[in-house]
Parts: C-alpha cells; structure tokens; sequence
C-alpha cells in the first residue's frame, strides 16, 4: 500500500489545487479517456486534457462528474466514516492519515479505493481529491457528521 500512496500523492496533491467544478470535470474526462483507451485507467495521474471534439463540452463533462461521484458517494462514506467490520483495517489507515495533512490523506484514500475496491487510479484520484475538497474541515467526526447530511437520500 505504501506504494500506491506514493504514486497517488503526486496526483492527488496537484488535484487538490482545483476548484470542485474543475474536479467534476476532471472525473468526466477521465471516464470519457478511459472508454477510449482503457490503459489511462492504471495511471493517478494519465497525461490527458481536455478537446471539445474528442470530450463534448465542459458543462457535460462536469454534468458527468458530478453524476458519477454521486453514485459513488455513499460507498466511499461509508468506508471513510462507516462501522462495518470489512473496512475496518482501511478506515484505522485513513484515521491515521486524516491528522496528517489533505494530501497525505487523500493519497491514502485513493490508495484504498484501488487496493481494497479494484478502482481504476485515474478515477481514485479524484475522487480521494473531491472527499477531501468538499468534506474535510477540522476534525474527524465533524467531517462525517456533515458529510452525511450531504448525503443523497
């Protein structure tokens, strides 16, 4: 695992300087780069970029984004903040790093999400960025408290 967080690291520490609106477009891009070749998916930080011809237009790439994390939403939560004794190895890991700092702690989140879930990196990555950006403020239990109040139904 420490691996994986090394190679995440670099990746989620330049994400994490993006906006939300840029991450949910992030996301969508991926997605769309993954379905056209599917190697983009093994890589925290692919070499891709954004073109209206190849990607449509932002506003559905971020559509997108936000869509899919979302979906994935709730499954992350409940690995950050849940009680299930499956994740509870992975959750004393993100513990551990939630008093370190967002990057270190996003880079063991997205570490998680590929070891223990089979995520693609590429989509981990932002994902572990979006937590971090939208959720975590000063302290472990606030950040799940009002995580979960933001939770769909």
């Amino acid at each position: 695992m420490p691996e994986l967080q090394d190679q995440a690291k670099a990746a989620v520490e330049k994400l994490l300087q993006s906006q939300e609106d840029q991450l949910f477009a992030e996301l969508g891009l991926r997605g769309k780069a993954i379905d056209a070749d599917p190697a983009v998916a093994g890589q925290f930080d692919p070499d891709i970029s954004y073109d209206a011809e190849f990607a449509g237009p932002m506003d559905a790439l971020k559509e997108f984004g936000q869509r899919y994390f979302d979906k994935v939403n709730r499954q992350v939560y409940d690995l950050v903040c849940g009680a299930t004794k499956e994740s509870e190895e992975d959750r004393g890991k993100l513990r551990d790093a939630f008093g370190m700092d967002k990057t270190t702690f996003a880079a063991v989140l997205a570490g998680v999400l590929v070891s223990s879930f089979g995520w693609a990196p590429a989509i981990a990555a932002v994902v572990a960025a979006l937590v971090v950006k939208l959720f975590f403020r000063p302290g472990y239990e606030l950040a799940c408290q009002m995580w979960k109040e933001k939770l769909p139904n």
